[in-house]
């Protein structure tokens, strides 16, 4: 006797499992997706945070008087939030250390980014963090007058000088004009006007020799080494400033130049001034 038996219940089962297999894969590359989705959302976020942050620095720093910040030094803390595209960056300044002797501040300077465009749903806002030291010193431009020569000046024409010895910005006193030696001295040619500052024409010395004598060289100056090299070597030279930092830092340049009697002014000319040293003033 043969028996038959139907093969359509075990087909359906299959069917259906594999229907059930097919869905629960496609559901993982679903989620997959999303997560990577979200990774990427979050690395570029985070990026975009930290561009903002590094914005909110940098403005802070390059343009810190724009903001209302004019004090000088800064004062001991300074905040303010900088609207970006895209989000903000809240900056603030803290004094950490203050040497008004040597003349110099040091802060440091933090800016926290923040990222407010819509992100994907489940993902917070991205946010980061930047900071930076910073030291605040004064300007050392001590100049005696607009133009300097050490083998006298001699304008020809109408045009004019320009402002000559004022300062623009309103905040040192008048300079000369010009300084020249007495010998060949300043002589100008045609109706121009006369060198503009207080006094118009400041005599450095009798001579160009003496005149050289006359002229500060600046430390800090990208051709400080050049000008330093045309000085006599074997000579002793006492380098000061008001605190002894960078008169310091400038011994140490002549040092490597191969100057032979260099002396450092410590702790600086202030402090030699409150000990009653004797000065003489020019």
């Amino acid at each position: 006797m043969r028996l038959n038996l139907s093969e359509r219940g075990v087909a359906l089962s299959m069917a259906i499992l594999v229907i059930g297999v097919f869905a629960i894969l496609l559901a993982a590359g679903f989620s997959a997706l999303g997560s990577e989705r979200r990774v990427n959302a979050n690395d570029e976020a985070a990026v975009d945070a930290f561009a903002l942050a590094q914005t909110g620095l940098e403005r802070f720093i390059g343009r810190r008087d724009s903001l209302g910040f004019t004090a000088m030094p800064p004062a001991v803390r300074e905040s303010t939030r900088l609207v970006l595209r895209g989000g903000y960056a809240d900056v603030v300044l803290a004094q950490v250390r203050t040497d008004s002797v040597a003349g110099l501040w040091a802060y440091v300077v933090r800016s926290h980014g923040v990222i407010t465009v819509r992100a994907l749903r489940g993902t917070p806002q991205a946010e980061r963090t930047v900071a930076e030291y910073a030291v605040w010193e004064p300007g050392q431009m001590k100049l005696r007058a607009s133009w300097t020569s050490l083998t006298g000046l001699n304008k020809n024409g109408a045009s004019s000088m320009g402002t000559g010895g004022v300062d623009a910005c309103g905040k040192q006193p008048t300079i000369g004009g010009v300084a020249v030696p007495a010998s060949p001295g300043y002589t100008q040619n045609g109706t121009g006007l006369a060198p503009q500052g207080n006094p118009p024409v400041v005599t450095l010395g009798a001579t160009p020799a003496a005149a050289a004598g006359a002229v500060n060289i600046d430390w800090n100056g990208p051709d400080f080494e050049k000008q330093a090299a045309g000085l006599d070597k074997s000579k002793t030279y006492l380098v000061h400033c008001a605190g002894g930092v960078r008169s310091a830092k400038a011994c140490a340049i002549l040092d490597k130049s191969a100057f032979s009697h260099v002396v450092n002014l410590e702790p600086g000319f202030k402090a030699w001034e409150n000990a009653g040293k004797p000065v003489e003033k020019k």
